[in-house]
């Protein structure tokens, strides 16, 4: 039996040229910094509301979310090759293997997507809020005291807004047949 030398010993073609510092280390190296210090930001508000009542330090902890999930979503998109994130929205009808594309027959499906997207999600983002805290958005609007707010019909409609979205949304991304 012979021995098995080129595991330790490193073939030649393993270093091609110099390392050098890419783009995409410079994202992750950045990806990394925010992650850390936003979780070091975290800690040091837990330590420092150590008096305030438990609600308002979980609040302040879950006020950190956004910045761990940027820097997650950073590292992510950091390892990704160019032609896998810069792909177009809208495919050109006119070749099947086409990436999606833009173009004047769907452009009124994206906007009707849009306008329904943004509204049901403002819609169904108050119609919570007033099931969950009616108290605290009568005390920040107090002339809507005086009108009779149903949370339900108003969660109802967002959701319906957001599936009329979504199904624009579908009818823009189909293919045309020409």
């Amino acid at each position: 039996m012979e021995p098995v030398d080129d595991i330790l010993i490193p073939s030649e073609s393993d270093k091609t040229g110099p390392s050098r510092l890419r783009t995409k280390h410079v994202l992750r190296a950045f990806a990394g910094i925010v992650i850390i210090a936003t979780i070091g930001y975290a800690s040091m508000l837990y330590r420092q509301d150590a008096a305030s009542t438990i609600a308002n330090r979980n609040a302040d902890l879950v006020g950190v979310i956004p910045g761990v999930l940027f820097g997650v979503v950073l590292w992510w998109y950091a390892g990704r090759k160019v032609g896998a994130v810069t792909r177009p929205l809208f495919r050109n009808a006119t070749d099947a293997d086409s990436e999606v594309r833009l173009d004047r027959h769907n452009l009124w499906w994206v906007a009707v997507s849009l306008v329904a997207g943004f509204i049901g999600l403002f819609s169904a983002t108050v119609g919570a809020t007033l099931l969950l805290r009616r108290e605290a958005l009568l005390t920040a609007y107090p002339f809507l005291r005086e009108v009779h707010l149903a949370p339900w019909p108003i969660i109802l409609m967002g959701s319906a807004l957001i599936l009329l979205a979504m199904l624009a949304l579908a009818l823009a991304l189909r293919r045309r047949s020409t």
